[in-house]
Formats: C-alpha cells, sequence, structure tokens
C-alpha cells in the first residue's frame, strides 16, 4: 500500500515546482497534520481542505459520471505574527498528490475536465507507479490585504479505487520573496 507522506508530496512539489519557488527561501517548519485540513502559522497561507470520494461525480465536459476523488479548499492571507497587515502574495502553486491513481489521469474542476481561467496546469500529471503528481498555478487576483483568501472548489482526480488518497501542499511567495506552505493530507 502507497501511503502518502509529507516528504512524498514535498519531492514531488521539487521536481514540478516553477524555479522562482524552489530558489524562494521557505520557513523551517511548514503546517501539516494528518486527518484533516491544517492551518499554517500566521504570516503563511492558511489551507483548510476537504477531500472525499464521490461514485457519481458528473463532468459535462465528458457527458458522463466518473469515479473521483474530490479536494476543495479555502486559502487566507494571514498577517506576520504582532502585525495588523500582511506582506501581499506574489504567486500560488498548488502541488496535488494522489495514490492508488489509475493511467487515465483524467482530472478537472467543477463539472469540467482540465483547469480554469484561474487554475492552470503547469503541465501533465506525472505518475511514479500508482502515484500522480499534477501542479497547477493561480492565475487570478491574489490576496493582498490580511485575511482575504481565495476558494478552488470541487477540484477532481479519476479514480477507480475508493481508497485512493489525495494530498494538497499550497505554496505561496509573497512580495518579500518568501516561499509561505500549508500543507493538507489524508486521515
Amino acid at each position: 500500500m502507497t501511503e502518502i507522506s509529507r516528504r512524498r508530496v514535498v519531492a514531488g512539489a521539487a521536481w514540478a515546482t516553477p524555479a522562482i519557488l524552489v530558489a524562494a527561501s521557505t520557513p523551517a517548519l511548514a503546517a501539516s497534520g494528518g486527518g484533516g485540513p491544517s492551518g499554517a502559522p500566521a504570516g503563511v497561507v492558511s489551507l483548510g481542505a476537504q477531500s472525499h470520494y464521490q461514485d457519481h461525480y458528473w463532468v459535462a465536459d465528458l457527458g458522463a459520471n466518473v469515479k473521483a476523488k474530490v479536494l476543495g479548499f479555502y486559502a487566507q492571507l494571514r498577517p506576520d505574527a504582532g502585525q495588523t497587515t500582511a506582506v501581499a502574495i506574489s504567486s500560488l502553486t498548488l502541488t496535488v498528490v494522489v495514490t492508488k491513481a489509475d493511467s487515465a489521469l483524467r482530472w478537472g474542476i467543477g463539472n469540467a475536465l482540465g483547469g480554469t481561467s484561474t487554475w492552470r496546469a503547469v503541465g501533465s500529471p506525472t505518475v511514479s507507479g500508482h502515484t500522480a503528481t499534477l501542479v497547477l498555478t493561480y492565475a487570478g487576483a491574489l490576496p493582498s490585504q490580511a485575511y482575504e483568501g481565495i476558494n478552488l472548489d470541487n477540484f477532481w482526480f479519476e479514480v477507480n479505487n475508493a481508497k485512493a488518497e489525495i494530498a494538497a501542499s499550497l505554496s505561496a511567495t509573497d512580495a518579500n520573496g518568501r516561499t509561505l506552505t500549508a500543507f493538507y493530507g489524508p486521515a
């Protein structure tokens, strides 16, 4: 059985993340936690996430239902400790890792196949064994003030196994060049 760990997500992200994010400094301790959403401490983007398996997920672009693992989250810009304002975010990258993935590698947002105008794939999903990794960048309006946020509703990844697991790592680069990370892992 392949387990998703924070180390696996970070290793996948290191190969798939754009160079600007790899070169930026990263806090010594990124937020993580198994068994549900984990919010990062002040000064980083927090990730409140949830995922579930859906046996009949409608995809309009396919004109059919698929078996899918579905992820949704809300990310919020928080000020550094002792501050009331936050440093604006200059880029957001989401790395999604799915274990027990199938070779079809179909994915999408909402009831569409593939990305949207605000969430764009960086290349195609990569597969190692039965683990798939997909990297998305955010092209919409980025949070610039404390407690502003963004949503990603109904990101889906086709799977044929109800026991498939999904993990996500959201990396934000702020205007000072810091890379801020929040992590969501399976229960």
